[in-house]
């Protein structure tokens, strides 16, 4: 598909998720060094925790193909399934789709009737989010798969638009519990090193 066409995108909505991004990763990587024994086990565990993380998060495997037993409770745990997910509605929901000429399908529709006639009930469903480019035609009807950024999000289980800013307070309700962890196991080593001395 071509590069989506946007209207007007304001760079300042993934300027700030980028700048959570890395309150989040960075938050994660203190919180697992502050309860690690020694940084050879926080080297070993934290690559780990974050490749797990990313796998589960909707991009390397969309969410509809997850197991369900890892759809129904780390997806939703997952910070950087938050976090891919704002960055996306913020650049993509109200993007247009252009479909080259060989990512098209093309179909004659049923005999005496135009395209728009033989999709038209496809069109009121499931297929609502499809664009019909020659809906008068008798031949060769072409079909791009998403008219939209919308389209193609509501795919990846991003059904709404306020999906990008919930998303992205959530990650910041994730970056801040981080530190806050940090903040708390580092107290805590504090008082058992000075109760061991």
């Amino acid at each position: 598909m071509q590069p989506p066409s946007h209207g007007s995108v304001d760079g300042a909505e993934t300027d700030i998720s980028q700048l959570v991004y890395e309150f989040l990763y960075t938050g994660i990587g203190q919180m697992i060094a502050a309860y690690s024994p020694n940084a050879v086990f926080a080297s070993l565990v934290n690559p780990l925790f974050v490749t797990t993380l990313v796998s589960f998060c909707g991009v390397l495997v969309p969410y509809s193909q997850l197991e369900p037993f890892w759809r129904y409770w780390l997806y939703y745990l997952d910070p950087f399934n938050y976090l891919m997910s704002s960055l996306l509605v913020f650049t993509t929901w109200s993007a247009n789709v252009d479909c080259k000429s060989s990512e098209l399908a093309i179909f004659d529709p049923a005999a005496n009737q135009t395209c728009g006639e033989y999709l038209s009930v496809y069109q009121q469903g499931m297929g609502s989010g499809i664009n019909l480019l020659n809906p008068d035609a008798t031949v060769d009807c072409r079909v791009c798969q998403y008219k939209s950024g919308a389209d193609f999000l509501r795919t990846l289980n991003l059904a709404e638009e306020y999906y990008g800013w919930r998303n992205a307070g959530i990650v910041v309700l994730f970056s801040v519990s981080s530190y806050t962890l940090v903040y708390l196991m580092m107290k805590l080593r504090t008082k058992a090193t000075k109760k061991a001395a």
